[in-house]
């Protein structure tokens, strides 16, 4: 910093003895004479497997017990904060009896995070990384609010004042939305004459405007120059999340269906007859795990740790095209694998 003498190693957190941290950090060029100020140390704290709790982190043996933070296996802060939060709220919700508050893997990291640990567990210091995500083009920031203030609201977590600024802004993109997706623009039109004059291809045909903002070089404040000022007087925020939502249509449109298509599958009964190993395109690892665990249906089978929606839509692909190459597989006794 600028007004301290004190230097951070970032790096080298440790909770060696102090003796044996000063040898280390005196084996590095221009620290041989280094005196440590405060020494690094670790925080030792009991563990209970997170596969004995269910998604909403009550406890399968103690009903009434929810349990959050580094306990689970976790380690950050915010992954302790987001526990909290939810071990929290179903506590008061569980002493109310009412109905648990859960999140989806689809609906928010949180989700991912519970979901891994209370289904597959974990054998190192937990931390939720954007790579877990599945689903991260739904998993955005600019959506949180539209993704998770309902849910808040019918769990009683949020207040009358943030849910009508909620509603506001959740109108607004209606509006937006509808004003995008409504209002065409011809060849040989202001909007056909700009793009032009900006050194880009003109409209070879009638064109919406949210079919227009997919060009990375098109934004909403070309499009208001081009119109002479004439889009909706919204916040620039607002027209932020619309852009992102009109430029990536089609990827988020095809995660959504993915979601929706795993979970209409979940019920989906797993032949006795398919043989994992060796199947294109599933991990050696996932294979003996699922002929060990033989699960009956793809909603047992996501819950073997390690297990994919990639892996899950695979398994479902093969089932499909066993149940058309040969309709009675599947509908007889389940008996030992072929």
């Amino acid at each position: 910093g600028l007004s301290t003498w004190e230097i951070y190693p970032n790096g080298l957190s440790t909770s060696l003895p102090v003796a044996v941290q000063q040898e280390a950090l005196r084996t590095i060029e221009g620290l041989e004479q280094v005196e440590i100020v405060r020494p690094g140390y670790a925080i030792e704290y009991d563990y209970a497997d997170p596969r004995d709790l269910d998604h909403s982190l009550q406890s399968r043996h103690a009903r009434g017990l929810f349990l959050a933070g580094q306990l689970n296996g976790t380690t950050g802060y915010e992954e302790a904060a987001a526990q909290g939060l939810i071990a929290g709220a179903n506590a008061a919700l569980y002493a109310q009896e009412l109905d648990p508050l859960q999140l989806k893997r689809s609906e928010a990291y949180t989700g991912v995070m519970i979901d891994d640990l209370v289904t597959r567990g974990t054998s190192e210091p937990y931390r939720m990384f954007t790579s877990r995500a599945e689903w991260r083009l739904l998993l955005r920031e600019d959506n949180a609010d539209q993704r998770l203030t309902e849910v808040g609201r019918r769990h009683g977590l949020v207040g009358d004042r943030r849910w009508e600024l909620f509603c506001e802004g959740r109108d607004h993109l209606q509006r937006g939305r509808k004003w995008l997706r409504s209002h065409r623009e011809n060849p040989g039109g202001d909007m056909d004459l700009w793009l032009i004059a900006q050194g880009q291809p003109g409209l070879g045909k009638p064109t919406f405007l949210a079919d227009l903002l997919k060009r990375k070089e098109v934004s909403i404040d070309g499009i208001n120059e081009a119109l002479g000022g004439l889009t909706p007087d919204l916040d620039e925020r607002v027209w932020a999340q619309l852009t992102t939502e009109c430029r990536y249509e089609g990827y988020i449109r095809r995660q959504e269906e993915e979601v929706r298509r795993l979970e209409e599958l979940s019920d989906l009964t797993i032949p006795s007859e398919l043989c994992f190993d060796g199947m294109p395109g599933l991990r050696g690892e996932l294979a003996e795990k699922l002929s060990e665990a033989r699960p009956e249906t793809l909603g047992a089978a996501s819950k073997i740790q390690g297990m994919t929606p990639a892996a899950l839509a695979l398994l479902a692909g093969r089932i499909e095209r066993m149940k058309q190459e040969n309709p009675v597989v599947g509908s007889s006794q389940r008996g030992r694998p072929a």
